[in-house]
């Protein structure tokens, strides 16, 4: 029993070094990639409205090209929380993983990023960006890698360096202009007016039994009123 116990575990740990060891991240170099790699699409996800904010408000790259962290995701800033990589998404590393997207924790993030999430919906929360941090020689915390992601280890790109630079160059509605696909822009406003139309039905439904029941609870109040007064004069 040990002996297949021990030939599993070794089974499952050459499986999972193979899986990293050939794992090959795709890196977004400018706007039309992250177009094309659906990554945030289509709206209610967060996700592109989160690396615009990210790219503008949490990182700086410097003289030297370093991309230096303006918050700090060891703190949990912003929600910020360790990302142990369980899965192999990532490449092995000794540096410290952090993911940064996760709505479930209210006012981290500008309502921009957080005002289409819905609880009950996961797509509206499906979206995660993932860093690497690494500190130089004088303390500086600096963002070795940033990497975004669906929760979906087939849907997991590289942010380069010079597309952080053009995300900081450029305003926010011009970004989500030249990064979100037409067509699943379409489908994604049919599935939102339908959803709205069916929480809108949800609710008649709901205020017309509301209603049924004060009704009923209003005859069987007058019907017990008219009982004691008969009983009364008997």
């Amino acid at each position: 029993m040990a002996e297949n116990e021990a030939a599993l575990d070794l089974f499952i740990r050459v499986l999972l070094f193979s899986r990293r060891s050939s794992l090959r991240v795709k890196t977004l170099n400018n706007l039309s990639h992250l177009r094309d790699s659906g990554f945030g699409q289509p709206p209610p996800r967060h996700g592109l409205c989160l690396l615009w904010w990210f790219g503008r408000k949490c990182v700086r790259i410097d003289e030297d090209g370093r991309m230096i962290a303006l918050c700090n995701p060891a703190g949990g800033d912003f929600g910020f929380r360790p990302f142990n990589n369980d899965d192999g998404r990532l490449p092995d590393t000794d540096l410290l993983y952090y993911e940064l997207g996760n709505l479930s924790t209210p006012g981290l993030l500008p309502y921009y990023v957080t005002e289409n999430y819905e609880s009950d919906f996961e797509e509206s929360n499906a979206d995660r960006i993932i860093v690497s941090v690494n500190s130089d020689e004088d303390g500086k915390v600096c963002f070795e890698k940033i990497y975004v992601t669906q929760m979906d280890m087939n849907h997991t790109h590289r942010i380069s360096q010079g597309l952080i630079q053009v995300i900081k160059n450029t305003a926010r509605t011009d970004f989500l202009e030249s990064t979100v696909l037409f067509f699943p822009l379409l489908l994604s406003c049919g599935r939102y007016f339908y959803r709205q139309r069916e929480k809108e039905s949800i609710k008649e439904s709901n205020k017309n039994k509301v209603a049924i029941g004060l009704i009923s609870c209003t005859l069987i109040c007058v019907g017990i009123g008219i009982l004691m007064t008969y009983w009364k004069w008997q």
